[in-house]
């Protein structure tokens, strides 16, 4: 009875969230981080850099694809959770939300280098998210600013390479 199906989360009014925070807030960190954990497990660095450093041969294109792909869905998933917590008015005020976060948006982060346009700017979008998201954290967790000064250091080599009609405001992704 607790599945994301069954207890329509997405359309619930956020008077109603708010009422049963005592509900909401357990089960949308449990949904967030099951997630979150997926994605990171799948992590592109881990899989492209990482392990096959380590590994005696080379793995296929096709368990790199899956991998990636994987991280991708759970990704797309953890940060819908928090943008629905948000359209609610639902404030987690957990600090491994923001840790999470911040290891959740090297991924888009990656993403951005991809040749694919739609992929790349939607990843750029998803980075700009996990900025405002993780700064309005840091407020509450001053630790977190740590976090946003090293992410905003990862974007100064990718904004100044990026052309000035292409930044995510103009994307067309929203």
């Amino acid at each position: 009875k607790h599945l994301l199906r069954n207890v329509a989360f997405s359309k619930r009014a956020p008077s109603e969230v708010l009422e049963q925070r005592e509900y909401w807030i357990p089960w949308v960190l449990m949904q967030f981080e099951c997630h979150a954990y997926m994605s990171i497990l799948n992590h592109p660095f881990i899989h492209l850099v990482a392990v096959r450093n380590c590994s005696d041969g080379s793995q296929s294109g096709m368990f790199l694809q899956h991998t990636v792909d994987v991280a991708i869905f759970h990704l797309g998933w953890a940060f819908r959770f928090l943008r629905l917590c948000d359209d609610n008015q639902l404030q987690l005020h957990d600090p491994l939300v923001g840790h999470l976060v911040a290891a959740l948006g090297t991924i888009p982060w990656l993403l951005q280098f991809v040749e694919d346009v739609q992929v790349s700017q939607k990843a750029a979008q998803d980075v700009a998210w996990c900025n405002m998201y993780l700064s309005r954290m840091s407020g509450t967790w001053p630790h977190i600013s740590q976090k946003v000064r090293r992410f905003a250091s990862f974007q100064v080599p990718v904004e100044a390479e990026r052309p000035a009609d292409s930044s995510p405001a103009n994307s067309g992704f929203s």
